[in-house]
């Protein structure tokens, strides 16, 4: 556990000093491909213990990227603490795989639409298509 610490340690420092952002992975493994244990007893990571170790190492910009539990997570976050975010980018494939649970059976038959188009309907964001031949 301490050459993990020691690796992320010397990461956040390399990252800092180019002026680039450090990201932890869900899975653990660095951008460079190599990987990191997760302590079973405690395999995630909360979103405010997160924040406190970013702030503490004076990075005041992340990216962060995921699916539905994470953006519930900091959503959460969010309505507590108006300040925790600045921005929000909300990225969406036209592919239906359901909520948490999801509809798992049907990979890799996730339906899709597709060809997709987009429009502006008053604050919302409207996307349709036809629903494509499964892949």
């Amino acid at each position: 556990m301490e050459v993990i610490a020691k690796f992320t340690q010397d990461g956040l420092a390399r990252a800092k000093q180019a002026h680039r952002l450090f990201v932890t992975l869900t899975y653990a493994q660095s951008l460079d491909g190599s990987i990191a244990a997760v302590r079973a007893d405690n395999p995630s990571l909360t979103v405010r213990l997160v924040q406190g170790q970013i702030h503490a190492r004076g990075i005041t910009s992340v990216m962060v990227e995921g699916g539905a539990s994470i953006l519930t997570s900091c959503l959460m976050v969010q309505a507590i603490d108006s300040q925790f975010l600045s921005h929000g980018i909300v990225t969406i494939a036209p592919l239906f795989v359901g909520g948490l649970k999801g509809v798992a059976a049907l990979l890799p038959a996730y339906p899709r639409l597709h060809p997709v188009q987009v429009a502006s309907l008053g604050k919302d964001v409207v996307m349709f298509g036809p629903f494509a031949p499964p892949q």
